[in-house]
């Protein structure tokens, strides 16, 4: 006898193999829990400054060029969805 599974059922296991692999906190319960955090506060690190020399500037900026370059291509290239209903 064959045992078939139905999208469903399939799209179900692997949400719940994906899920358990995740390394996200999702709180699902809106209520009590974590304590409110201060929104005024900065994360540890956002005001980390890094000083590079000349040669290593020229090429972090072509690498961010070539970057930019090939999002600007990827867009250019994609054609436009229509959906007609």
């Amino acid at each position: 006898m064959k045992h078939r599974i139905t999208r469903k059922a399939a799209l179900a296991c692997a949400t719940l193999i994906l899920s358990a692999c995740s390394s996200v906190n999702v709180n699902l319960w809106p209520f009590g829990g974590d304590k409110e955090q201060d929104p005024s506060r900065t994360p540890a690190g956002a005001n980390e400054v890094f000083t590079i020399s000349e040669d290593e500037a020229v090429k972090v900026e072509a690498q961010i060029q070539r970057i930019m370059d090939a999002r600007q291509k990827a867009l250019e290239q994609t054609k436009p969805v229509i959906i007609n209903r």
